[in-house]
């Protein structure tokens, strides 16, 4: 054994280190803030089924089988989405893989708030999931 051997680093304290160098400033706390808003974001379009549901029942006369499939289809989406977004931020960067599947979850739920069949609704709310 060395008698001068420095002591090995931790993970900790590795972490606070680069913490310390780099700061923590308004720029942290806009992108917490951004994050935040996406979260809920998506968090109330996956709740919003148990809102919609039963409306939406007797709007589309669904049976058992029908709200079923509605209440898996944009976890099934989310399922396929994130492969699908991962690879895709792989390729072309997580900024551009973010703003593409922020603006294809808008338009996925206006166009679900409008439509009047069964299975279109069905779809997007899928693609709502996969985005």
């Amino acid at each position: 054994m060395k008698l001068n051997q420095a002591p090995s680093k931790t993970a900790e304290n590795v972490v606070q280190d680069a913490v310390d160098q780099t700061g923590f400033g308004k720029f942290n706390l806009k992108v917490m803030a951004v994050c935040s808003m996406i979260f809920m974001n998506v968090a109330f379009s996956i709740t919003s089924i148990g809102f919609i549901l039963p409306s939406a029942a007797c709007d589309f006369r669904m049976t058992t089988m029908d709200k079923g499939r509605l209440s898996a289809a944009p976890m099934l989406g989310m399922l396929a989405g994130s492969y699908i977004w991962g690879c895709y931020a792989a390729i072309k960067g997580r900024r551009l893989s973010l703003l593409v599947a922020l603006f294809l979850h808008g338009i996925s739920e206006l166009l679900a708030s409008v439509v009047p069949l069964y299975w279109v609704f069905l779809f997007l709310k899928f693609l709502s999931g996969a985005a």
